[in-house]
């Protein structure tokens, strides 16, 4: 799915150039694709075009989150705090 090289050094699918500064050096670690219609998430575990896609259902993607967080299985939403601290 999301492999392309054609664009590069700006496509999908990034790879290590030898020779070019480590500063402006991507690799795509992982690709991920929502389809929320179909209530599913593929899961490449590494460059896309090296690795091939798992798809999962979202819904035992969700309930396996919640059991590795009690506090979200027991019903309790954490929201990030907005505005700068000043302490």
């Amino acid at each position: 799915m999301l492999a392309d090289h054609e664009t590069s050094p700006g496509s999908i699918c990034l790879h290590i150039e030898a020779g070019v500064p480590l500063v402006k050096n991507y690799e795509s670690i992982a690709s991920i694709i929502f389809d929320l219609t179909a209530g599913t998430v593929d899961i490449a575990e590494g460059p896309p075009c090296e690795y091939p896609y798992h798809r999962l259902s979202l819904n035992d993607c969700l309930r396996r989150w919640a059991a590795a967080s009690p506090s979200l299985s027991q019903g309790e939403v954490r929201r990030p705090e907005r505005g700068l601290s000043h302490n």
